[in-house]
């Protein structure tokens, strides 16, 4: 008996979900029509096995994501592939573009920063060593000029009498001790006026040439152009201190030196000139060639030990 019109019936009612009475009448009616066909004819039936699948059987495979294409039409294919393809692409642009906004910003933070990185390098590598030998040639002002750190430039000139070379390095000294100082960043610059004044800027030379011996410049950082304005001569650590911080804060910039150092700083500062003092009292004013105010202040006294100390008879 062949039960395979009975099975495609089955299958069918099975995708299409025919009502239970339906399905039932449609068994019994199939197998009454093959039965009869069965009788009325003599021969032997051979089942042939059909070449193409039905669109209603199981699928070969049940894991499958897709539907097999023998068993859909040309459209259905299409439309198959079409509901597979896009969504994929959209996922995939729902990771992509949040990953590249995010590269985007970073790379042009790096850009940014390294720009930054460049301006500031030259403040950073030419920081005053130690021994503050190293100076600013004129045309590095004009990089300072971008500085992004408080910065003071002394424009001095050297020879001279002791009394003004040592009053030029123990400016020089004091300045460079200040910025080291524990608090707010600042940077201290030398420029040797006797090499450079013929590069500087015909103002400047003509601001340089009525300061005696030595001017003070600071600089003021802001988002574009620093501001430039003349300093006074520090009297002492503190005031000079309390001098920076009102004027950087009229632009916003908060300055401050730890009190503690700052007292200790004053200390020796009124030790060196107290002693420098005496010796220009006694006339024995030499160059002091310290580089440092402990230096400096030890090598004053000792010169001032000589000038006390006795004759000797032979």
């Amino acid at each position: 008996m062949n039960t395979r019109p009975c099975l495609d019936a089955l299958m069918f009612i099975r995708r299409l979900g025919i009502p239970k009475s339906s399905a039932a009448f449609q068994r019994r009616w199939k197998l009454t029509e093959v039965v009869k066909r069965r009788a009325d004819s003599p021969q032997l039936e051979v089942v042939e096995r059909k070449t193409s699948l039905s669109r209603y059987e199981f699928p070969r495979n049940p894991d499958a994501l897709l539907v097999e294409g023998s068993r859909l039409r040309q459209g259905e294919r299409i439309y198959q592939w079409i509901s597979i393809v896009f969504p994929a692409i959209a996922f995939t642009l729902a990771l992509a573009i949040p990953v590249g906004l995010v590269t985007t910003f970073m790379l042009n933070g790096k850009i940014r920063w390294a720009s930054t990185n460049m301006i500031e390098s030259f403040s950073r590598s030419n920081t005053p060593p130690k021994r503050i030998e190293k100076l600013v040639s004129a045309r590095d002002l004009a990089r300072l000029v971008y500085a992004k750190t408080p910065t003071i430039i002394l424009y001095f000139t050297p020879g001279g009498t002791d009394d003004v070379a040592n009053r030029v390095k123990l400016h020089s000294i004091l300045l460079k001790e200040i910025s080291t100082l524990k608090g707010s960043p600042l940077n201290v610059f030398r420029v040797n006026v006797t090499e450079e004044l013929h590069k500087l800027n015909p103002l400047l030379r003509e601001e340089i040439r009525r300061s005696p011996g030595m001017l003070m410049h600071l600089v003021i950082p802001s988002e574009g152009e620093s501001y430039v304005m003349p300093l006074l001569p520090p009297v002492s650590v503190k005031s000079f201190v309390s001098q920076l911080s009102k004027i950087l804060d009229h632009a916003n910039i908060k300055f401050a030196k730890e009190d503690e150092t700052i007292t200790q700083l004053d200390e020796k500062l009124a030790s060196v000139k107290r002693c420098m003092f005496d010796l220009t009292i006694d006339g024995k004013l030499q160059f002091l060639e310290g580089q440092s105010l402990t230096q400096m202040e030890l090598q004053c006294k000792k010169l001032l030990a000589m000038t006390k100390s006795p004759p000797q008879t032979s």
